[in-house]
């Protein structure tokens, strides 16, 4: 059902690219709508509008670490369901679909035979597919192209120094010894994170073409899955979870 659920959301942001301007603006739009009700389902989230109002516009922000008081609880499950899938993606035996937050208890209660992220450094890190992080890499350029007052954040630079630190080095040589690349995340959970990603692009499609309150709710959406894979993937302390606090 997710590598279905995901295949759809690609091909809706693959198709997005082939229409001329104003059936381009519709389709995005409803996709958007589409994917936010399909999404609230896989992460448990409430869909319905919040009474909250945040306090906080994405387009006031300019450095790093950037602020936590717009999340409302279904930007909190996203980011939840996000950072629990980015675990899954690392931690053998561990299921991203899980309701609370990965932390070291949960580490410890799990048949764990591959363990593939840091815990040194401000926070918690590890890898993700190179799908995932061409994509994540690609988002962040189009979120900086909309928001230009924003501090810019070298993500292809800290994911090139990434991969020569000896955590990462030691995983991969034993992904490719034991050939489990494919076995780590049991659940689907790399379905799932291409299918949050591409929601995360969809409503950044739809900001595109969006002003106001709209433009603003598009974005923290998008910003809802993609602080946590970049912190996950950069491990930078540049974000204040609301829900996700790490190990």
């Amino acid at each position: 059902m997710i590598s279905i659920l995901s295949g759809a959301l690609s091909n809706l942001v693959d198709a997005s690219s082939v229409c001329d301007e104003k059936s381009l603006v519709d389709l995005i739009q409803v996709g958007s709508m589409k994917a936010r009700h399909l999404i609230s389902t896989i992460c448990m989230a409430d869909n319905a509008p919040s009474n909250q109002k945040s306090t906080t516009n994405v387009e006031s922000w300019r450095t790093f670490p950037l602020p936590f008081s717009w999340q409302n609880g279904f930007h909190e499950k996203i980011s939840l369901r996000a950072y629990n899938m980015c675990v899954a993606c690392c931690v053998s035996g561990f299921s991203g679909w899980e309701p609370s937050e990965f932390n070291l208890e949960s580490l410890y209660s799990s048949d764990v035979n591959f363990f593939g992220i840091t815990l040194e450094g401000a926070c918690v890190a590890g890898f993700l597919p190179q799908s995932a992080t061409t994509a994540v890499g690609e988002q962040w350029e189009d979120i900086s192209s909309i928001l230009k007052d924003m501090e810019t954040l070298p993500f292809d630079l800290h994911l090139e120094e990434r991969t020569k630190e000896g955590w990462y080095e030691k995983a991969m040589k034993i992904i490719e010894k034991d050939r489990i690349g494919d076995s780590i995340s049991l659940y689907g959970e790399d379905d799932g994170i291409s299918a949050l990603l591409s929601f995360s692009k969809l409503s950044i499609l739809a900001a595109q073409s969006s002003e106001g309150v709209e433009k603003d709710e598009l974005l923290k959406l998008s910003f809802s899955v993609l602080l946590p894979v970049v912190r996950w993937t950069n491990r930078l302390y540049f974000y204040t979870f609301v829900c996700v606090h790490g190990v």
